[in-house]
């Protein structure tokens, strides 16, 4: 499935998590009811300054794995050079 919708709304250069907190709730739902059908998920995280995305990601994944208790942990920022992405 593919889904465009955003996680953060406004024009600032970084997303407001106070605002977009419904939003990153529905999308933890939505992936963690995808991992529970046994779906593979590919979340991909893009932010009108992209500088900021590492951190909103981490924070996403997170509250995700409070969500999913086997969900494992992300490996330390900076990641090693991804080599293909499926």
């Amino acid at each position: 499935m593919f889904d465009s919708r955003p996680i953060y709304e406004g024009d600032s250069q970084h997303p407001d998590t106070t605002h977009n907190a419904g939003y990153v709730r529905e999308w933890v739902e939505r992936c963690a009811g995808y991992l529970a059908a046994g779906h593979r998920v590919y979340f991909m995280m893009h932010c009108p300054n992209n500088l900021h995305c590492p951190a909103f990601a981490e924070d996403f994944h997170q509250a995700l794995r409070e969500r999913c208790s086997t969900l494992p942990a992300l490996p330390a920022w900076p990641v090693p050079r991804q080599a293909g992405l499926f």
